[in-house]
């Protein structure tokens, strides 16, 4: 029996690429299934809010349902489309999926300002992460 979020055997076993899935991909995937659901639309109207909202980079209801699943290594600004197509801050599903709590006061502070972009934002995080592991 397979778990929600766990990826399907014989699809690289949680990698897609070299790119590894992660517990975040997991963790976000069911939270973004959990979410769609609980506001009644389908995987389909999801992919047509991100396309909509989103046009540089469409969306097809198989890479919602491939995010869904944790088949597919989620990006920053992926999940920033989400969050903005069901219409959620990004600082609550980060604490949600326990991430604000276990991340610095520098990773608290860039998530929670509201002058940032989330493009900014993911920028940010990665350069501070960066420099705390060199």
């Amino acid at each position: 029996m397979r778990w929600y979020g766990e990826p399907m055997a014989g699809r690289g076993e949680g990698k897609r690429g070299d790119r590894s899935i992660t517990e975040l991909d997991r963790r976000i995937g069911g939270w973004v299934r959990h979410n769609r659901e609980a506001i009644g639309i389908s995987m389909r109207d999801l992919a047509a809010q991100l396309t909509a909202r989103h046009p540089q980079a469409p969306w097809q209801e198989s890479r919602v349902k491939r995010v869904e699943l944790a088949q597919s290594r989620l990006t920053y600004d992926d999940v920033h489309a989400i969050l903005d197509a069901l219409g959620v801050s990004p600082t609550l599903v980060y604490q949600q999926a326990e991430l604000v709590e276990r991340s610095s006061t520098t990773e608290q502070a860039i998530l929670a300002d509201p002058e940032l972009s989330s493009r900014d934002r993911g920028v940010l995080l990665r350069t501070y992460q960066a420099l705390k592991d060199s």
